[in-house]
């Protein structure tokens, strides 16, 4: 007998994710990356990619990383019967851009829920890796971010939202 996963989509978790309500007033903003958030998601193989951006100045940010994580992954992983992988950021991490996949967050990334500065800071990243010149591409159907062509070796490019700019 062959056992299918549950069937999911960007409007699924959605609804699952607004249903905790007030609780996420505790964090700045939930989204989906990945490949559910690209369109290219493999009903046998793929994974549900989240992102939680969390406030500046929490006392205790892993106890609220950890409660976010136990949260998400509880309510997802079992009725989709998926791994959920979780990333986690404040807003001055995501306005620092660490990694590639905060980039891709920003302009492929796909907001569930956002107080309203992590969407607007999304923008002004995007803006920002554009100026500094980035290109979005498409690579075996995902969506890549690149130095435009011609790339001198050792080229360095630094994608950043100085804190004191207003979102």
């Amino acid at each position: 007998m062959k056992l299918t996963k549950p069937p999911i989509s960007i409007g699924l978790v959605r609804e699952d994710i607004l249903s905790l309500g007030e609780r996420l007033e505790e964090v700045e903003a939930v989204g989906i990356v990945g490949s559910l958030a690209w369109d290219n998601f493999d009903e046998k193989r793929s994974d549900i990619d989240l992102f939680v951006v969390l406030p500046d100045g929490l006392e205790d940010y892993e106890a609220v990383e950890k409660r976010w994580w136990k949260l998400l992954h509880g309510l997802l992983a079992p009725k989709y019967q998926r791994d959920v992988d979780i990333l986690f950021y404040t807003l001055k991490t995501v306005r620092q851009v660490p990694r590639w996949e905060s980039l891709s967050m920003a302009s492929d990334g796909v907001l569930i829920f956002d107080k309203g500065k992590v969407g607007k800071l999304f923008k002004r990243i995007v803006q920002e890796a554009e100026k500094q010149g980035l290109e979005r591409i498409q690579f075996h159907n995902r969506p890549l971010w690149q130095i435009k062509p011609p790339v001198k070796i050792g080229t360095v490019v630094r994608v950043e939202i100085p804190e004191d700019e207003e979102i």
